[in-house]
């Protein structure tokens, strides 16, 4: 493990980055918070990075898949500096593939390698936990034909949601490891799946699954009964995020946000050269990771 330093400045950037928002959704309160953001609180410079997160204390955790590391810049440090974990390779704490992080309340990180099909779980200090081995549990399981992890998510309460793209179906895992049920697939009536390629467990305890195939995101609880499906907006996105009753969608220059409730859509144009990789949403903050920085933009109260 090592430190890595990096400058922070504020600058005047992206001004008036939401004034173009159209589409009113359901939500007036949101609506007046979001026109007032015109530009960067802080703006961090990063090594080239895939996505991002933000954890119940802020810090901001990037993954980068470039160099196969896993970046935790802290908050008490405003920023400052950042523990450093991972590198490609074949070790104990090494990826040979790193594909996406998630975080379980403030406690633990989890990351996922798609090459060596397993989910390593970290501390706070990023110190390795466990890790669990979907090759082994394939294995030791007759519920398992091949697994083979897609995507992942875990919920608030330490579940492990596993989309696997052998047979389009979702395994779920309790904290400890075992398999508790699976979801989704061909035949699963409404809630079936023909492209499944990213899904998300959220706040709300359900599940949001993208399909390329069916253009939209099917929605689950979290014991895999269906609930809805949501039409995506017009345009092509790359991946897409959960904040509150939004889904939100993004793609290069643009992002949407969809209410839940009522599937209308919202959008933030962005400038063309902008390099948005990913988005993150808090009550207080939104997180644009670009190229090779982060954007943190203040919401007004």
């Amino acid at each position: 493990m090592k430190w890595h330093f990096a400058h922070i400045r504020c600058i005047l950037f992206l001004s008036g980055l939401l004034t173009g928002c159209s589409g009113l959704c359901a939500q007036p309160a949101w609506q007046q918070q979001i026109q007032h953001l015109s530009s960067p609180f802080l703006s961090l410079e990063c090594p080239p990075g895939a996505s991002l997160l933000v954890d119940a204390e802020g810090n901001i955790i990037l993954l980068s898949e470039d160099y196969g590391s896993i970046y935790k810049y802290l908050r008490i440090a405003r920023y400052d500096s950042a523990v450093v974990l991972g590198g490609k390779g074949s070790s104990e704490e090494a990826f040979l593939q790193a594909t996406k992080i998630a975080a379980y309340n403030r406690q633990q990180l989890f990351v996922l390698d798609g090459v060596q099909s397993r989910l390593l779980v970290f501390n706070p200090n990023l110190k390795l936990l466990r890790s669990i081995d979907f090759l082994k549990l394939q294995q030791a399981s007759d519920e398992i034909t091949q697994l083979f992890p897609l995507s992942f998510s875990v919920n608030a309460f330490g579940e492990i949601f596993i989309l696997n793209q052998f047979d389009n179906r979702i395994y779920k895992f309790n904290p400890a490891g075992s398999l508790e049920l699976s979801f989704g697939g061909t035949d699963y009536g409404e809630g079936r799946l023909y492209a499944p390629f990213e899904l998300h467990a959220h706040t709300d305890q359900r599940i949001y699954v993208a399909d390329s195939m069916q253009e939209g995101i099917v929605v689950y609880d979290r014991f895999g009964l269906f609930l809805q499906r949501l039409v995506q907006p017009p345009g092509s996105w790359k991946s897409f995020r959960c904040f509150e009753q939004y889904v939100v969608y993004i793609a290069p220059g643009l992002i949407q946000l969809q209410y839940v409730p009522t599937q209308q859509v919202m959008q933030i144009p962005l400038p063309a050269d902008s390099g948005l990789r990913d988005v993150y949403f808090t009550k207080d903050f939104i997180y644009l990771l670009l190229d090779q920085k982060v954007e943190i933009y203040q919401v007004s109260p």
